[in-house]
C-alpha cells in the first residue's frame, strides 16, 4: 500500500515523493480543480473512508460465496448505508454471511445488509458495474422499542438533539439514523457532560445504540456530577416524547412498527 499510494515526484528534487490520493479531479476554465470520483473503490461513510475492496474480500471469503461486491446507497431519512451483494454456490443465507464477516470486519465496515444475487451486473468490458447493483428498500418491519431506563432517556435525548432526529428508539444506531464522525464527537460530548463521565468517540462507534452507550455510559467512571438532574432528564424526555415517538408511559415498552431492515428491490 505504501509503494502504491507514495509515488515519485517528477515535479521535485530527487528521491522525492507524491502522495496518490485515489481522487479524480479536472482542471476548470477558472484554473481550480473539480472533484470528480475516485478512481478505486475507496469511499466516505460517516464520515470515515471505507475500502469497498476489503469488505467484498471478506464477503467472497465465506463459505459458499463464490462472488462479492459492495456499494454504498443514499437513503433520504437514515444516510448513506454499505451493502454488501453476494452470488452463491451453496445454500447459503443473507444472514450467515453477515454474520460471519461481522465477526472479522471492523464495526463501521460491516454492511447494513447482504444481498443474494444471481449473477453481478458486469460492463461490456467485463468488470463489476456498480452503478447496476439493485437498489434496495426499507420495508417496515422491524420493532420500535422505547427507551425505558434513565440512562437509555438521556442518550435518546443527545441523539435526539444532536441529530434532530424525530424518532429514537433503545436499539437504534446513532450512525444508521445519520450521524457520522463529527457528529459522533459532539453526541459524546453531550453524553459525557448528561452523566458527568469521559468517554472517548471511539465508545460511540463500539456501542452506536442508545442501549448499549446507556451501559457503557451507566457503568463509566464518573468525573464529576453531571449536568442533568434526576427530575430534568424525566422532564426533557417528556418534552422529547412525540419526537423519540413514545406514545405510553417511560416504564412501559410498546412495541410499535418501524421502518429499517430488512431489503426488498424496487
Amino acid at each position: 500500500m505504501t509503494a502504491e499510494r507514495f509515488v515519485a515526484n517528477p515535479f521535485g528534487a530527487s528521491g522525492a515523493r507524491m502522495y496518490r490520493t485515489g481522487d479524480v479531479v479536472a482542471w476548470t476554465e477558472q484554473g481550480e480543480l473539480a472533484y470528480i470520483g475516485r478512481s478505486d473503490a475507496q469511499v466516505q461513510l460517516r464520515g470515515l473512508r471505507i475500502e469497498l475492496g476489503e469488505i467484498e474480500s471478506a464477503l467472497a471469503s465465506v463459505r459458499g460465496v463464490s462472488a462479492a461486491a459492495a456499494t454504498v446507497h443514499r437513503h433520504d431519512s437514515l444516510g448513506d448505508q454499505l451493502v454488501g451483494y453476494v452470488t452463491t454456490t451453496d445454500a447459503v443465507s443473507a444472514e450467515s454471511v453477515l454474520e460471519a464477516v461481522s465477526a472479522v470486519l471492523p464495526r463501521a465496515s460491516v454492511p447494513s445488509a447482504v444481498i443474494l444475487l444471481d449473477l453481478l451486473p458486469l460492463t461490456p468490458a467485463g468488470k463489476l458495474d456498480r452503478a447496476a447493483l439493485p437498489v434496495p428498500e426499507f420495508i417496515a418491519s422491524a420493532m420500535f422499542r422505547v427507551p425505558t431506563t434513565l440512562a437509555e432517556i438521556r442518550v435518546a435525548s443527545a441523539f435526539v438533539d444532536v441529530l434532530g432526529t424525530g424518532t429514537v428508539g433503545a436499539e437504534d444506531s446513532f450512525f444508521e439514523l445519520g450521524g457520522n464522525s463529527l457528529s459522533a464527537t459532539r453526541a459524546i460530548a453531550r453524553v459525557n457532560a448528561t452523566f458527568g463521565i469521559k468517554l472517548g468517540v471511539r465508545a460511540l462507534f463500539e456501542a452506536p445504540t442508545v442501549a448499549e452507550l446507556a451501559l457503557v455510559a451507566d457503568s463509566a467512571e464518573r468525573d464529576d456530577q453531571p449536568d442533568w438532574k434526576h427530575d430534568r432528564d424525566l422532564n426533557v424526555f417528556r418534552s422529547h416524547r412525540r419526537r423519540i415517538g413514545c406514545g405510553s408511559s417511560i416504564d412501559s415498552t410498546p412495541r410499535l412498527p418501524r421502518t429499517t431492515c430488512p431489503w426488498r428491490f424496487v
